[in-house]
């Protein structure tokens, strides 16, 4: 019984908030449009109150239920109505990543709103903070437009991940006119002191302040688009220590790039690429392990002659990209498999009539839409999360997915509620290898957990049979 009691407390202790694809489930965007995830398919929602040319944030509690939305500048509740205070925020219409919504590690009520001015505006880098609490239940701003970098000039950009402690979350900035990241790491205690890292592109020329950052899924990698340019840059980053290194670029024909996008288990990267009237969706192969050997791998894999503009991944495990001011949403139906096979359609979802797609869509924090179930146990020792599994809930099987960087030998044991192991095994990842298929049939439906030794690290995640 001693056994049973200290593995549901082991289960239960873990740190949810960013596991959960939830969070994600409720989209707002451009003039008044949505897209309402929580179904079994996508649908397209005309309640926003919002209409924003570019970047917007939104976030839903745990189940799915929408909490808040922004453009950066006013901040909607679920009914959508301004928020008390909630009107006024230093972001901007036009700005890339105007707006970011981070919960605050430690409580359950509190959320920072992140805002970039965007580029030649004097108030920079800020965060409001939005209690949940306060209003009935449906939020008031209770702190607004707190300077967090306005000393020098920041290009666009704006992107967080979770850290390697599973707790906290970094969020990172890109300063212009040079190749200089700013990591802020956000801890239960606040912000803290950025890390700052030189790595890629000088952010120099006509408008390469413009454009999209993401991380990868799991973090280690950020795609950073340079608008004005053909280019795109890839990069590592380490979660643990917040440094920006290794990068390497893309340089293709036509006039700029603005959307960057991971596909949900990091086997593909995408980015938007052209011009208003003509556009391309490129894709690269995450599996080829150096960041040169990616970006060399770029190849078009949709062609319009309107410009995709934003890329955003899915709960559903696909990859939406905006129709320049049009009532429809592109999608990458398959973004994990090569080339066509990705299946770009350009008319996925009618967002309704005068609800409209412009170049923005919901920037979050990368590891909402992943696979990984990041392990804090009670006594506060988290465990750095070294793989993916997918899906998660499953039937009959998972897919288990190492970085590509890190192959070589894993053992996989998974024990049930009483800690008993119901399955032990060693598999090795060679060459481009990268993902482990494991029939699990056999097991009866329930919470098990996952334990995952790979590369000198031991990673644990909750694993639920259906």
């Amino acid at each position: 019984m001693k056994k049973i009691l200290l593995l549901l407390i082991f289960i239960f202790s873990f740190n949810f908030l960013f596991a959960q694809s939830n969070r994600a489930n409720m989209w707002y965007f451009g003039v008044n449009a949505g897209i309402d995830f929580n179904g079994t398919v996508p649908v397209a929602v005309s309640n926003s109150a919002m209409t924003q040319h570019e970047g917007c944030s939104s976030i839903s509690d745990d189940i799915g239920n929408l909490l808040f939305y922004t453009d950066g500048v006013n901040v909607y509740n679920s009914s959508h109505a301004l928020m008390p205070n909630g009107t006024g925020l230093l972001g901007h219409f036009t700005c890339t990543q105007s707006a970011l919504i981070v919960p605050k590690p430690g409580s359950t009520t509190l959320y920072y709103i992140f805002t970039m001015a965007g580029y030649s505006l004097s108030h920079g880098f800020c965060y409001s903070i939005v209690d949940m609490t306060l209003d009935g239940g449906n939020g008031d701003v209770i702190a607004k437009n707190t300077t967090v970098l306005d000393s020098i000039p920041l290009t666009e950009k704006l992107a967080a991940t979770l850290h390697a402690n599973g707790q906290d979350v970094w969020v990172a900035v890109h300063e212009n006119y040079t190749d200089a990241f700013y990591a802020y790491p956000v801890t239960a205690s606040g912000i803290g002191t950025p890390v700052v890292s030189n790595a890629g592109t000088m952010h120099t020329g006509l408008f390469p302040f413009i454009g999209y950052m993401k991380f990868s899924p799991m973090g280690n990698k950020v795609a950073v688009a340079l608008n004005g340019t053909p280019q795109m840059d890839l990069i590592d980053f380490d979660k643990a220590t917040g440094v920006f290194s290794n990068a390497a670029t893309f340089t293709g024909p036509g006039a700029y790039t603005y959307g960057v996008e991971f596909s949900r288990l990091s086997t593909k990267l995408y980015a938007s690429h052209g011009s208003n009237s003509d556009g391309d969706i490129y894709q690269f192969d995450m599996t080829l392990g150096s960041n040169s050997a990616i970006v060399a791998s770029g190849l078009p894999v949709y062609n319009y002659g309107n410009y995709p503009a934003a890329l955003q991944s899915a709960p559903d495990g696909k990859i939406y990209f905006c129709q320049y001011y049009t009532e429809w949403i592109g999608r990458i139906n398959s973004p994990e498999l090569a080339g066509m096979a990705c299946n770009a359609v350009t008319n996925a979802l009618n967002l309704g009539a005068g609800n409209l797609c412009r170049m923005g869509l919901p920037n979050m924090i990368s590891n909402y839409l992943s696979d990984i179930e990041t392990s804090g146990v009670a006594d506060n020792n988290p465990v750095d999360p070294i793989a993916e599994i997918y899906p998660n809930p499953f039937y009959d099987a998972v897919t288990v997915m190492v970085p590509v960087t890190t192959h070589g030998s894993s053992r996989f044991t998974i024990r049930d509620c009483t800690g008993r192991i119901v399955f032990d095994a060693t598999q090795t990842f060679n060459g481009r290898e990268y993902m482990k298929t494991i029939p699990l049939e056999f097991l009866t439906e329930g919470i098990y957990l996952f334990e995952i030794d790979h590369a000198g690290k031991r990673s644990v995640m909750k694993l639920v049979k259906v």
